[in-house]
């Protein structure tokens, strides 16, 4: 193996994880949801409507986009969080 790739493989950005995700909150709870999941360093809220969240998160595992919907499914007034979406961008 030459040097060449050596170091193009040591410099090789590590994958990132595009989802989407749609959560479902009842509607009193839903402002302190968008705000709780807008504080997330990864996740952002697109639109919200009657309860209903649609979110984008950009992370560097999966593990992180499994972790937001088990938090997110515990939170008050849950009634459901969908992952709809999930790409690796650079694997």
């Amino acid at each position: 193996m030459s040097t060449t790739a050596i170091v193009k493989e040591k410099t090789k950005e590590p994958p990132v994880h595009i989802a989407s995700i749609i959560a479902h909150m009842q509607p009193e709870f839903s402002t302190k949801t968008r705000d709780w999941l807008n504080a997330q360093p990864y996740a952002e809220v697109h639109t919200e409507r009657q309860g209903k969240l649609v979110v984008v998160l950009e992370t560097e595992s999966e593990r992180k986009i499994h972790e937001l919907l088990d938090d997110l499914a515990a939170l008050p007034g849950a009634l459901s969080a969908v992952l709809v979406y999930h790409e690796i961008v650079g694997a």
